[in-house]
């Protein structure tokens, strides 16, 4: 069993030529050009064993150690995790086919917001998904480059509505939620522990969204100062989801890191509830059910 104990157990690029900014964002660096894939922080373990897929999406910059990468390599290594990482600038974009080995995919795009989640990107993770795949996704830029909640957001991540770019650096756990319950807050700082590579001002952001959850979702985190909705947790069918509003390379200490990271593949990887408790549908009636 892996040093943490699990409650249930289971099995992009050329400079901005083209694209104008929408009028009135917030200004964002231009995209670096493409570098070969950084092959370090990589792990690799026998079939049977691999349960993740880490997928880097994100724009590494100079950064020789795959930019945003350890800051997830290295709490999947602390909480003793299994995993794979799929590199999109030396991989290409995974395919469903290549995600559904693993029981849950672990995707970010750090400052990426060119094409961070693109539509051939939804078919892909929507078909996963469908198959009963669980998913974690980090991306503070899916809706700027979307223009709209696309159904996929809709639909596979619970997301109702966004307002881009609230740049807010105090994520809280969520009272109650699964997930969130007890964690945080937390003081989000430059992910500069490895490698300063990300943006400097006047480009550095964070360009972290409100997320609210829609009809069946939930909020695990929210921001604590604004006390709105950063992310929601979405539960249909066969799949689970997670979607974080914020860069979670921004969160700086690696225990910190670790027991979000941990809560969030708990509730991820969980077949199903010992007893209905009311979480999963937000009805605690049941709780002060008189019997006879």
């Amino acid at each position: 069993m892996n040093a943490r104990h699990h409650v249930w157990l289971t099995a992009t690029m050329s400079m901005m030529l083209c694209l104008g900014e929408v009028a009135g964002a917030a200004e964002r660096a231009p995209a670096p050009d493409r570098q070969p894939g950084v092959q370090g922080f990589e792990k690799v373990n026998p079939p049977a064993q691999i349960t993740i897929m880490l997928v880097d999406d994100d724009w590494n910059f100079t950064s020789t150690v795959g930019g945003g990468r350890p800051y997830y390599t290295s709490a999947l290594d602390a909480l003793g995790e299994s995993y794979v990482v799929w590199d999109t600038e030396s991989q290409g974009a995974p395919t469903t086919a290549d995600m559904a080995p693993h029981d849950l995919v672990i995707w970010f795009t750090g400052y990426d917001w060119q094409t961070p989640i693109e539509p051939a990107d939804e078919t892909q993770l929507q078909a996963y998904l469908d198959g009963g795949g669980k998913l974690i996704l980090s991306s503070q830029d899916y809706h700027y480059y979307a223009g709209t909640v696309t159904p996929f957001m809709q639909n596979y991540l619970g997301v109702g509505s966004v307002i881009d770019d609230v740049t807010q650096l105090d994520p809280v756990g969520n009272a109650g939620d699964p997930v969130g319950n007890g964690l945080g807050p937390y003081a989000m700082v430059r992910p500069d522990a490895w490698e300063a590579y990300w943006p400097s001002a006047p480009y550095e952001g964070p360009y972290d969204d409100q997320v609210d959850p829609g009809a069946g979702a939930f909020s695990p985190f929210n921001y604590q100062a604004m006390a709105v909705s950063a992310s929601t947790r979405y539960a249909s069918g066969p799949f689970r989801t997670i979607f974080l509003g914020w860069p979670f390379e921004w969160i700086g200490p690696l225990a910190d890191r670790q027991e979000i990271l941990a809560a969030m593949i708990d509730w991820s990887l969980a077949t199903g509830l010992p007893f209905s408790d009311g979480f999963e549908s937000g009805d605690t009636s049941a709780w002060s059910a008189t019997v006879p």
